[in-house]
């Protein structure tokens, strides 16, 4: 005899596949009212892993990866306030966004991981704007040294 892989479905049996856990039954058109887990892991049609939404010791985040597993993207919580990161394929965070408890930053860096650019405002409400060069020294901003024009 074969087996239409349903078990359970019908009689209100637990199904368990890989990663699932699903109790069948119930009125139709219902769902839960929360589900409660440490990690959720979403995968494509080949099982892989493509993002992590998860609570650790650091506070709650949400990671996207690329098509290789590296990580992508990634929104986090953490106790000095919420951040965002963009990572490019090479493994290397090119967009930082920040906020903390009453001042802002955004930093963008070189394919090689070299900081260029930094915008801020402190918790006094100071902005600051600042460009790097390739070997990171400031070329504009609050400190940056004036150069003359020949």
């Amino acid at each position: 005899m074969k087996r239409s892989g349903k078990a359970g479905a019908k009689s209100g049996k637990a199904v368990n596949r890989p990663g699932v856990r699903v109790k069948r039954g119930g009125a139709a058109g219902r769902t839960a009212a929360s589900v409660t887990a440490s990690e959720f892991r979403l995968v494509d049609e080949r099982g892989r892993v493509r993002a992590v939404l998860s609570s650790g010791r650091a506070g709650p985040s949400l990671a996207m990866l690329h098509e290789d597993g590296e990580l992508a993207l990634e929104v986090m919580v953490g106790a000095t306030g919420p951040t965002i990161k963009l990572v490019d394929d090479g493994g290397s965070t090119r967009v930082f966004l920040g906020s903390t408890r009453g001042g802002a930053r955004m930093g963008m860096t070189d394919v090689s991981g070299k900081q260029r650019l930094f915008i801020g405002v402190s918790p006094a409400g100071k902005p600051d704007v600042t460009i790097y060069d390739e070997d990171q020294r400031r070329v504009w901003g609050p400190t940056a040294k004036a150069r003359t024009r020949r």
